[in-house]
């Protein structure tokens, strides 16, 4: 993710890294590697700044390794200190060992004066060896805006951005709540408590009730005022006797 100043009237570039996160080749993608492997060129930036410095090749074992690097960084709240922390990152050994290698090679610091601003950028590609996820990697981690890159979504599995530092488990293109997926495990388990809190209430049920159903709708609803749930109905016993899921007191009519 490269940093432009928005001042001069130039935008984010944030959403440029989507594409090399969510990139997954399918099985007739060109062009292909001399090992008949896909492949991807992409512009690589500079550490900062806008300047580009060229072309590289951008590989399924890179996309991969990226996707590890990202993940691992998320997990640990994005912080740098503890992402060097090897014990408390769950990568590969060879992902931190090109980490490793790749941070502590020289860089090449340069200055530039665009729009009456100064701008500082570091050209890592003269250096070698050269591993594209590891740089576009750096890259992510020390942009200002590198908040705005979330995890894959919960329901395609794909990276994406946030316009505000709220939580988001779903991209946009989903248009799934968040909180749809808890209230329906919270529903789940209420109607599961009742239908438990009927099953027993139908064994105490006294034999030859007249009306059993409002004698299990008068026990229930005492049940669960503290619980502070809706209060149910003779409908509701109807349903779950309908549906299979409740069985009526022994010499009650159904």
């Amino acid at each position: 993710m490269t940093h432009i100043n928005t001042a001069d009237g130039q935008k984010w570039e944030v959403r440029r890294w989507l594409k090399l996160l969510n990139w997954r080749p399918r099985k007739n993608w060109r062009p292909r590697n001399a090992d008949g492997e896909p492949e991807l060129r992409v512009l690589m930036p500079q550490l900062q700044g806008p300047r580009y410095v060229g072309q590289v090749v951008f590989e399924l074992v890179h996309a991969e390794r990226l996707r590890r690097l990202v993940d691992a960084w998320i997990e640990v709240d994005k912080d740098w200190r503890k992402l060097s922390d090897w014990r408390k990152v769950s990568l590969p050994r060879e992902d931190k060992e090109l980490l490793g290698e790749h941070l502590r090679k020289s860089m090449i610091a340069g200055f530039a004066d665009e729009g009456g601003q100064l701008i500082t950028w570091i050209d890592d590609t003269l250096t070698r060896p050269f591993d594209p996820a590891i740089a576009f990697f750096l890259r992510i981690v020390a942009d200002d805006e590198n908040w705005r890159l979330k995890a894959s979504c919960s329901n395609c599995r794909k990276y994406f951005l946030q316009k505000t530092m709220r939580f988001k488990k779903y991209c946009p293109r989903c248009r799934r709540s968040e909180s749809g997926p808890r209230m329906k495990v919270a529903r789940e388990k209420k109607h599961k408590m009742l239908v438990c809190m009927a099953r027993e209430l139908s064994v105490k049920c006294p034999r030859g009730c007249k009306d059993w159903k409002a004698w299990m709708v008068e026990r229930i609803n005492h049940r669960i005022i503290p619980m502070r749930f809706d209060q149910i109905t003779r409908s509701s016993l109807t349903r779950w006797v309908t549906n299979g899921e409740l069985r009526g007191p022994v010499g009650s009519r159904q």
